[in-house]
């Protein structure tokens, strides 16, 4: 609310996604024309309004991840069609002020009660993770986008947004290296999760244990992906 009246946005048609569906081409097409897009008229403070959705976007709001990524890498060489999408987010932070990630110990979530209660495999078992990628959308460089959600039974603990570093040839090259961009972030909480149970229940160290099978857990997490 704070971060709304700061960059005075109230007074505008509200929209109902973050961003276009093509925000990339959109982006690409202003730079390289010679018109009012392509300059800088404003004085809107666009790295102020990028740090206040980076913070938002790392903490309570994941829908604007994909979007205040991409801006943000134009700090430094903006135009005013950055300023415009970047207004687009706000005017969609204005309409869904109160959305946000919730967290519920019972009612809405499997993890019911303490986690000290169940076995190791019941909680890798709640774990899993979405995938997606798309294709040379950034056209400067031909690199791809990555985007993960990681899950701990209906709660969502974890997600990401990037550009991947190396040119995938294809589709099914961007859907490979989102998925392994997914599974390093899988192996982290997995092993975080154990050490949790470990120390929660007095136990020696993980590697060392023999008690409740911590130390051979054979239940993989499933990454689910969008492509056969």
């Amino acid at each position: 609310k704070r971060m709304l009246e700061h960059f005075d946005i109230s007074d505008v048609r509200p929209v109902f996604t973050p961003s276009p569906a093509d925000i990339y081409t959109q982006v690409a097409e202003a730079v390289f024309r010679d018109d009012d897009d392509n300059k800088l008229t404003s004085d809107f403070d666009y790295r102020g309004a990028i740090g206040c959705l980076q913070h938002l976007s790392n903490t309570t709001r994941p829908d604007i991840t994909a979007a205040t990524r991409f801006l943000s890498t134009y700090v430094s060489n903006y135009r005013n069609v950055h300023i415009r999408f970047v207004k687009r987010i706000l005017k969609y932070l204005e309409l869904t002020r109160d959305l946000g990630l919730r967290y519920n110990q019972d009612g809405g979530s499997d993890l019911i009660g303490s986690c000290s209660s169940l076995h190791s495999e019941q909680i890798l078992h709640m774990l899993n993770a979405y995938t997606d990628a798309s294709w040379a959308d950034n056209y400067h460089d031909g690199t791809s986008n990555s985007g993960i959600c990681i899950m701990l039974g209906n709660c969502l603990i974890h997600w990401k947004a990037n550009k991947q570093r190396i040119i995938a040839n294809s589709t099914m090259e961007s859907e490979y290296m989102a998925m392994s961009t997914c599974i390093e972030c899988v192996k982290e909480i997995r092993n975080i999760l154990l050490e949790i149970l470990a120390i929660g229940r007095n136990t020696v160290p993980i590697e060392n244990s023999n008690s409740d099978g911590i130390d051979n857990i054979r239940k993989a997490t499933v990454v689910y992906g969008d492509n056969l």
